[in-house]
């Protein structure tokens, strides 16, 4: 329709998600998913079966659990800071299976690119993150160029 345009506001684009709890005798694994439980619990399943060689994965077929069942724990827009919070909370704890607290897609990357690694025309030792305006400035070339082997050295 022509004439007057109402701007409606998007609704959050946070997305759901559910921390769950598996038990096994008296340890226990704390997850999180953005998929049902159901279908959650089956990749356990599949994992399991495989041959996983995660602690929690192996500790389930050491007593001959090939069917984990998810208890949910919390369900909301916040789920992974309230996984973490439980993880941290449990890690001390021998009955605990998890190995550490998760991180988030955006901590990864920020670990990834603060890491050095070596220029590999001059081997000077640079942050990953700082590669291609090293490469740019200092050697006239870039990424593009050096990955494709335009670059005769």
């Amino acid at each position: 329709m022509i004439g007057k345009i109402t701007l409606v506001a998007p609704k959050e684009t946070c997305i759901e998600g559910v921390v769950y709890k598996v038990k096994i005798g008296n340890k226990f694994y704390i997850g999180s998913t953005k998929m049902k439980l159901k279908i959650r619990a089956n990749k356990h399943n599949a994992q399991i079966k495989n041959g996983s060689k995660s602690k929690f994965h192996t500790e389930l077929r050491n007593n001959n659990i090939f069917k984990v069942d998810c208890q949910e724990i919390y369900r909301g827009t916040e789920y992974l800071d309230i996984e973490n919070k439980l993880i941290y909370e449990s890690l001390n704890d021998k009955n605990c299976l998890n190995m550490k607290v998760v991180r988030s897609t955006k901590e990864r990357k920020r670990a990834l690119n603060n890491k050095k690694a070596p220029c590999k025309l001059c081997d000077k030792v640079i942050m990953k993150k700082n590669m291609a305006r090293h490469l740019r400035h200092m050697h006239n070339v870039s990424n593009f160029d050096l990955f494709s082997k335009k670059v005769i050295i």
